[in-house]
């Protein structure tokens, strides 16, 4: 099973990892068009890049900054592993620093993360410091958007990978913005969407923020598992989730806000 998940717009580079990783970190597969796009993005003003991203000031003076020391060379010293390095709600839940090396073989072989500056992440490659939405209207060469520029890149990569590891399915807990960079089409393995939804009074609501840490969750539990196939993740039970609906690549969790505290 190969898993595709986002990545996050807040970065932890400051707190140690090397303790925490007991497998050999690795470069991105696309560090060329890497940067390719970040010398555009080099070449913008902070305003510039302000008004593209949708940023405050401080914000885009943050990023004009990391594009402007970003270079080709990915170490230790100046880069760190994706996994570790993101730290939005999907990457709380992931508690990464505390997998053991079997678990982390296992993600580096199953799982990979969508990125709109990197294409394609193993969690264990190096990255820098960068922020870069994949639905960001960026031009580059000919691509009219990041969509356009990397949805080849990665879905080649994503049939290789299966084909190279024996995976046999596409399990999807990436956010619609980023798995819409997969061309489906030309995936040679059939793609089974992961949907977790909340219940109150009767009602049913999918709020993203409890979408994201669902994934993390679901991620944590399939490498606490070494989770090969369907059946584990339909047996997937925290936080209150259960399954309640399956179709044909579609399966549906589901827990009760009340229940777990959730008032509001």
């Amino acid at each position: 099973m190969l898993i595709v998940t986002s990545p996050a717009k807040t970065l932890d580079f400051s707190s140690d990892w090397r303790a925490a990783v007991n497998i050999p970190v690795t470069e991105p597969a696309f560090i060329r068009k890497a940067c390719e796009i970040a010398a555009i993005l080099r070449s913008y003003s902070p305003e510039k890049l302000g008004a593209l991203m949708h940023l405050s000031d401080k914000l885009a003076a943050v990023n004009a900054a990391q594009y402007a020391t970003f270079i080709p060379r990915h170490t230790p010293a100046n880069s760190r592993p994706a996994i570790l390095a993101y730290s939005g709600d999907i990457y709380r839940q992931l508690r990464a620093h505390h997998y053991t090396e079997p678990q982390q073989k296992y993600l580096q072989n199953s799982l990979r993360i969508l990125s709109g500056l990197y294409g394609l992440l193993r969690p264990y490659d190096l990255i820098q410091p960068y922020r870069l939405e994949m639905k960001t209207p960026l031009t580059i060469g000919t691509a009219a958007n990041l969509y356009a520029f990397w949805r080849h890149d990665i879905t080649k990569a994503l049939n290789e990978t299966a084909k190279q590891n024996g995976h046999t399915i596409l399990l999807n807990l990436a956010s619609d913005e980023c798995a819409n960079a997969i061309d489906r089409k030309l995936l040679t393995i059939p793609v089974t969407e992961v949907v977790f939804t909340q219940e109150k009074e009767g009602k049913i609501f999918n709020y993203g923020l409890f979408a994201k840490r669902g994934r993390g969750s679901m991620i944590q539990y399939l490498a606490e598992t070494q989770g090969m196939d369907l059946a584990v993740v339909r047996a997937y039970d925290r936080d209150g989730y259960r399954l309640v609906e399956e179709t044909e690549g579609r399966l549906v969790f589901r827990k009760s806000l009340v229940q777990y505290g959730y008032s509001e």
